[in-house]
């Protein structure tokens, strides 16, 4: 495939025959979908990918759904291959799946990481971000908004069990905060500024990140989202990534 200006060899390795059913075709095709509109959309709009090949590898279960590696991927497979969408779905959340660990090439390993201050904002909730961006361009906006109303129930059924006090998005650790609230508040911030100044933002982050000398934080991104933003939306900006309360996503 063409990601970008390069040339990226991608490889699926254990993906379980079965001609019967065709899950194997099906499969393979979600995922090689996936693959290929996430590599297009982060060398188009943000920085190419570094690297000449992309492996996924579905395995038994290892404890996450997926796990990325620098060029390599792993995959549950029984949540990746084995798994089918409900009839009534208004996405694939094989594809979901697929497009977040890829998201990890740059979320993860390229910026989120050498700041032992720092949450898992740049990382898992900067790659909630990006499901958002390409369901809605792979399936459509009623199938984004099917990704949002699906957060937004495991959301609030985490938040009926929560014991603790709910922490500022940019500093969350909890899955419930840096998955399903980081979709609610992306999705918002979408609604409310575009993606154009959030991806500006994310361009000049990846192009400043140096580890070592000076990794990019999250806060980082509030303050150059503020200063790429209209003042009349810096108040609900803050509310978002700053502040604890949450009442306003439910």
């Amino acid at each position: 495939m063409t990601a970008g200006e390069d040339s990226v060899d991608i490889s699926l390795t254990g993906l379980t025959r079965d001609l019967t059913s065709g899950s194997e075709i099906s499969a393979q095709q979600v995922h090689i979908q996936a693959v290929t509109d996430t590599l297009e959309w982060f060398s188009a709009q943000l920085t190419p990918y570094p690297y000449k090949q992309l492996s996924l590898l579905f395995t038994p279960e290892f404890g996450p759904s997926g796990y990325a590696l620098p060029q390599v991927i792993l995959m549950s497979h029984r949540l990746a291959v084995r798994a089918r969408p409900a009839t009534d779905a208004g996405f694939d959340q094989r594809y979901r799946r697929t497009a977040h660990e890829v998201a990890h090439q740059w979320f993860g390993h390229q910026i989120g990481y050498g700041v032992e201050a720092d949450g898992s904002f740049l990382i898992e909730s900067l790659a909630k971000y990006a499901e958002l961006v390409l369901i809605e361009q792979r399936y459509g906006k009623e199938a984004m908004q099917s990704l949002v109303d699906y957060e937004l129930q495991r959301y609030q059924h985490a938040l009926r069990g929560r014991l603790t006090a709910t922490r500022a998005i940019i500093d969350a650790t909890s899955s419930p905060d840096v998955y399903a609230r980081a979709t609610l508040v992306f999705a918002r911030l979408r609604e409310l500024v575009g993606d154009e100044p959030i991806i500006s933002v994310l361009k000049q982050l990846l192009g400043q990140n140096a580890p070592g000398r000076e990794s990019v934080t999250s806060m980082d991104f509030v303050t150059r989202l503020l200063a790429s933003t209209d003042e009349q939306y810096h108040d609900e900006i803050k509310q978002l990534l700053l502040e604890r309360e949450v009442k306003g996503l439910l």
